[in-house]
């Protein structure tokens, strides 16, 4: 059986405030999301949310959904894996996955005919 106590946890929460800082955006959180859902940008959201006298950047409102879309899910940064999937949610080839940029110009030399010794020419005096 615990100890009796000197000062009842009941005691001290009503005498004390939390220090931690909570969001002003724990409140607008439901909102948030749904503006989201009907696709509204983070822009748009930053002015309503400064219509309600909140104001915040958007990036501090993408990390605010960043982290509160983690805890919702239990995973870190509740991020999903993009680099490699469709709208419709099929998996890309990854052989078809090629740079348009890294292809060849024609005429261009490859990386692999460069020569750190270039060739000697003569320069012919007039």
């Amino acid at each position: 059986m615990p100890s009796e106590r000197k000062l009842p946890i009941d005691d001290f929460v009503r005498k004390n405030r939390p220090n931690g800082r909570v969001s002003q955006l724990l409140d607008y959180l439901p909102e948030i999301r749904t503006l989201r859902t009907q696709n509204y940008t983070l822009q748009q959201i930053c002015e309503w949310l400064s219509a309600n006298d909140v104001c915040v950047t958007i990036q501090t409102l993408s990390k605010f959904l960043i982290v509160a879309n983690g805890r919702d899910s239990g995973a870190k940064g509740g991020r999903k894996p993009i680099a490699n999937s469709q709208p419709n949610g099929r998996q890309r080839d990854p052989s078809k996955l090629r740079n348009p940029l890294f292809s060849r110009i024609e005429g261009a030399k490859a990386a692999d005919d460069y020569n750190p010794n270039p060739e000697k020419i003569e320069i012919s005096k007039d």
